[in-house]
């Protein structure tokens, strides 16, 4: 439509044809992404981290876009918590939304994420079998770590064995713990192993002597019966003491006599 200029007048003058064209671009509009997370894995020994969530911002009111992710990586392998991760978005059709409307200002994405150490179990422990020595003691050796990582090697150290209780027996259960010491392939840190170890041996009675028994004097009585007193026993675990009762028996009358 015309209007008056400052010297003037629309009224003077006609526009036969009232449609006009021209042409324009529309660039896309810039957008940021903030709020992406790292979900927390337990180790692999990789750097390997999976992105996800985010949230587009400065969208055009009523629109909305998706986001695609490439791998994403820890900055180290190692267990730890709030670990830092980066990688990168890209910008994908949303319901009402186009992706080529908008511009992703920067694709580089960070956030944080948990490794945990990884759970290993500790088979073929080997408990010593003993001679009775009044002590719950007991000596564990061997065993077999169950869930490494491939290529990756941990040392374990035994201690505190102890049996059920001291007193001789057979295929007694016997416990301790663990401990895990770093390699030159893998580190202590990036494992988890439960203290509790166990396994079973036996105890087996302790052998004793008998040693100063006596035979009282008699007179004859035409028997072979003989009165015995006396006697120390040798090999006793220290601090405990026995009784012992002393029985004549006939020799003559014992079989294979």
């Amino acid at each position: 439509t015309l209007q008056d200029g400052v010297v003037g007048r629309a009224a003077n003058y006609t526009l036969p044809n009232a449609l006009v064209s021209a042409a324009a671009a529309i660039t896309p509009r810039p957008v940021t992404v903030t709020g992406v997370a790292a979900a927390a894995k337990v180790y692999d020994g990789s750097t390997a981290a999976t992105l996800g969530g985010g949230v587009v911002n400065t969208l055009v009111a009523g629109e909305d876009l998706r986001l695609g992710f490439g791998p994403g990586s820890f900055d180290t392998a190692n267990a730890g918590s709030g670990k830092p991760v980066t990688g990168t978005a890209s910008l994908l059709d949303g319901t009402v939304g186009r992706a080529a409307n908008y511009l992703l200002l920067s694709p580089s994405v960070s956030a944080t994420g948990d490794i945990a150490p990884r759970t290993l179990t500790l088979s073929g422990v080997v408990a010593a079998n003993k001679v009775y020595d009044g002590t719950t003691a007991a000596t564990l050796s061997g065993g077999t770590l169950v869930g490494l990582v491939a290529g990756e090697a941990l040392t374990v150290s035994l201690s505190g064995g102890s049996f059920a209780s001291p007193d001789a027996g057979t295929a007694k259960a016997v416990s301790g713990s663990a401990a895990l010491a770093s390699t030159s392939t893998g580190l202590a840190g990036n494992y988890r192993l439960p203290t509790a170890v166990l396994a079973s041996a036996d105890i087996t009675p302790r052998p004793v002597t008998l040693q100063g028994v006596s035979a009282a004097n008699k007179v004859y009585d035409g028997t072979t019966s003989a009165t015995l007193s006396g006697g120390t026993l040798s090999g006793l675990v220290a601090g405990q003491d026995l009784r012992v009762t002393l029985v004549w028996f006939d020799p003559e009358a014992s079989p294979g006599a």
